[in-house]
């Protein structure tokens, strides 16, 4: 016990698994009293070992995300322009002057859910735009389906032209090792907004903004 006590004073974080020849809850409690995530009783094997290894970090982990979400509470109008800024530079369709490009549109694409929502809340709150106004388009490996694809992106953001959008077919290569297949993959959505090349501009320029205050301040 004093080890790990001397361990986690000295700010050392990472994993601390317990063994010892008792069983009481007494003394699982002292250990985890004393900064131990988690508790073996003897004998013990290999598999006991990797199994309450991976059950502690998953513990570990879910406990960390916890705190962490409850961290953000709610966002303001401003917080939900700079994440949805940044969320569009990183994944969003830019204005490439270097290319001769006078203007873009605002499009997005991405496979996860919560930043389409998290993308179409920013256009909605932020930039005066009506999840209505925007057009859809899904993008699937030949070997999926797109009734099924259309469906569950529209179930994720709940609008109804969704269920209209067009697809794009991507050929599969039977000699590439794909992941995203199975019942899990859903293909990538693609957010079009139109008459947007100055919300382009604008999103540009809240990224300079940002970028500057984050450095200056």
């Amino acid at each position: 016990y004093n080890a790990t006590r001397r361990l986690r004073q000295q700010g050392y974080t990472g994993q601390i698994t317990a063994v010892t020849a008792h069983a009481e809850s007494y003394d699982r409690q002292k250990c985890l009293e004393a900064g131990c995530d988690g508790y073996l009783g003897k004998p013990l094997d290999q598999e006991t070992i990797v199994d309450a290894v991976r059950r502690t970090r998953l513990e570990k982990t879910r406990a960390i995300v916890s705190k962490a979400r409850r961290d953000i509470g709610q966002l303001t109008s401003h917080e939900l322009r700079l994440i949805g800024a940044a969320l569009y530079w990183a994944e969003g369709e830019k204005q490439k002057e270097h290319k001769g490009q006078a203007s873009a549109q605002v499009v997005f694409s991405n496979t996860d859910p919560r930043m389409l929502r998290m993308f179409v809340a920013f256009l909605h709150r932020c930039c005066g735009i009506e999840p209505a106004a925007l057009r859809f388009r899904i993008y699937l490996h030949d070997t999926a389906d797109a009734i099924d694809a259309r469906t569950y992106w529209y179930h994720q953001l709940g609008l109804e032209t969704i269920t209209t959008a067009p697809v794009t077919w991507k050929r599969h290569k039977p000699s590439v090792h794909r992941m995203n297949v199975g019942a899990g993959y859903h293909g990538l959505l693609r957010i079009i907004v139109p008459r947007s090349t100055d919300l382009n501009r604008r999103i540009s320029g809240w990224i300079d903004g940002a970028c500057e205050a984050g450095v200056t301040g």
